[in-house]
């Protein structure tokens, strides 16, 4: 599937994947002197990715072995072996594959299979590979389904430059947003200030956020709202600092905990949660430099994690917290009047 930009006028133990892969064509390696029959045979690295590859080995005359343990090790050093990055896959014979993660990008990585017996570790040779440089998307983009989130991500993007939608076509035809955990970069620094650069809204299965983790400073906003199933925010647990914070019309969201890294804001409004009893997760929010709304939320009752934004006189423009259950002024904050 082929993706176009719309431009904006207004956004230890795994390794990463290979670009490239040789064989080296030595015999099999060992720390130590072979004394069985068996050998073992590096596959070449497959599915290499930013952040991920595959291989694996085959193991030859193990038939009379006892096999402990099998999978691979990895090192940007030649001749890795336990010491370094490995897998521990099913102790099998004569084939297994072995899946590397969290590599960093156009690195270059060594890989030799091994097998541990009850009396040693036999190595492979070594093979080489290098991980993806970022794929990147240049615009904005929206995802209105669950097929054209994974073919975006299958097609191999890792940053987009600009900003993106969620918003399902068909009721209930977005689920998940656990492929974005391949969005390794997102810069919006190209997008107006009081522009949304992050959008999910009009989704009716959503029930978390979860593969945003990569998603930190937005120099943008982010805007998530009418999501009918959404629970909680899990996903942005990494946002430290966005220019817009708007979270309203989700009619199930019970906490916003997830947020407790957010520090700065610029506009920031919650509203019309119905569910929503507490602003738990905002403890850590020091600054908002434009105006304050909490509005509408019928069973909002704990303001408590708004003291420290208070205290630190951290609000530049208004603050209005007005039909919730609970409505303290700032004195009444600073009193220690959070909650009912």
């Amino acid at each position: 599937m082929k993706f176009t930009a719309k431009l904006l006028f207004s956004t230890g133990i795994f390794c990463f994947l290979l670009a490239s892969c040789s064989n080296d064509d030595s015999p099999t390696e060992t720390e130590q002197e072979n004394t069985s029959q068996l050998t073992i045979t590096t596959k070449p690295v497959t599915a290499i990715s930013q952040t991920h590859a595959e291989s694996g080995g085959e193991i030859i005359d193990g038939e009379n072995e006892t096999i402990v343990a099998t999978g691979v090790v990895w090192s940007t050093n030649s001749t890795p072996t336990l010491d370094d990055n490995f897998t521990v896959d099913i102790a099998t014979a004569p084939g297994y594959s072995s899946f590397m993660e969290g590599l960093e990008l156009t690195t270059v990585y060594f890989v030799r299979a091994y097998v541990t017996t009850q009396n040693e570790t036999i190595y492979g040779n070594e093979v080489s590979f290098t991980t993806l440089d970022h794929k990147v998307f240049n615009g904005v983009i929206t995802f209105n389904s669950q097929s054209i989130i994974e073919e975006f991500f299958n097609e191999g993007f890792s940053k987009i430059k600009g900003g993106f939608t969620i918003e399902e076509s068909v009721p209930g035809n977005i689920t998940s947003l656990q492929p974005f955990e391949n969005l390794l970069e997102f810069d919006d620094s190209n997008l107006n200030d009081d522009a949304n650069s992050v959008s999910i809204l009009n989704n009716q299965a959503l029930t978390s956020l979860s593969g945003l983790e990569n998603i930190n400073i937005l120099t943008s906003g982010i805007g998530i709202s009418n999501n009918a199933s959404l629970e909680n925010l899990e996903g942005l647990n990494n946002l430290s600092s966005v220019n817009r914070f708007l979270v309203a019309n989700n009619e199930k969201l019970t906490d916003i905990l997830a947020v407790s890294n957010l520090t700065a804001t610029g506009f920031f409004l919650i509203g019309k949660n119905d569910v929503l009893t507490t602003l738990n997760g905002l403890e850590n929010l020091v600054q908002v430099n434009e105006n304050l709304r909490v509005l509408e939320n019928p069973v909002l009752t704990d303001l408590c994690a708004l003291e420290t934004l208070i205290f630190a006189n951290g609000i530049e423009g208004s603050y209005m917290v007005a039909d919730n259950a609970y409505n303290p002024t700032q004195q009444d904050l600073l009193d220690g009047n959070c909650s009912l």
